[in-house]
Parts: C-alpha cells; structure tokens; sequence
C-alpha cells in the first residue's frame, strides 16, 4: 500500500515519504478505524443479565454483577457519566431485541463502588463471555 524510499537516497534528518498507491484500501481503512461491532448471545445473557432469585429472605436484585460490569465496561470504552451510558444501553438491548432491564445510573454507581472495593481486596471479577466487543 506504500511506496518507501530508497534507504541510501536519504539524507540526514528527512523523513521517508510515503505514497497511497491503492487509494479505495486505503478509504476503506479509514472507514472501518471507527467500525464498532457488539453482539450479545440471547441465550447467555438471558441467563446471567438477571440475578439469581435470593435463598433468604429480602427482595431480589435488579441486576446481577455480570449486568453491571458490562454497564460499567461501555461506560468506561466510551468516556460516559453514569447518566449517559443509560441510552446507549438501552439502544443496544432494543436493537439486539432483548427485553432485559438496564440498571439506573444510581445503582451503576453505587454497585460500581462495590465491586471496586471488592477488587481491590483481592477477589477475581467474573468474565464476561456471552459479549464481545471487537474494534476494527
């Protein structure tokens, strides 16, 4: 895609020049730098975007740590307050078609604060396999 310059027609301090030869790669390189692909496993996510119903007594979660790791993961991929990583979620679950609840910037930032203290006491976060991100 690059032409180099002969290495002995250099001189000191100028910088090698390199050309586009093939100029339709090269626009499409530069459209597919932003490309952004997330895809959710419907099977998966079902199954672990929900918590588990409590063996005592007490009401029940809104979300599990899987939910709100992933929350925290977009909003830390894309520099958002916890306000703002509500709609970009909320879009993701509509386009994906999933009719799953996605947690209120309170509860980001509140269980956000507990798992960092948990991982900074040495307990290993769970990894999220039923999502991907993949930046091109």
């Amino acid at each position: 895609m690059a032409l180099k310059v002969q290495p002995d027609s250099r001189g000191v301090g100028t910088k090698q020049r390199y050309r586009v030869t093939n100029w339709s790669a090269y626009d499409q390189a530069l459209v597919n730098r932003g490309n952004l692909t997330i895809s959710f496993d419907d099977a998966s996510i079902r199954d672990q975007w929900t918590p588990p119903s409590p063996v005592g007594r007490g009401k029940p979660g809104l979300c599990s740590e899987t939910a709100i790791q992933t929350c925290l993961t977009i909003k830390t991929l894309f520099q958002l307050a916890y306000r703002a990583t509500e709609g970009p979620l909320k879009s993701l679950m509509r386009l994906g078609q999933l009719d799953l609840p996605v947690p209120d910037h309170t509860h980001l930032s509140r269980r956000a604060a507990a798992l960092s203290a948990r991982s900074r006491a040495g307990h290993a976060r769970a990894r999220c396999t039923w999502w991907s991100i993949r930046r091109a």
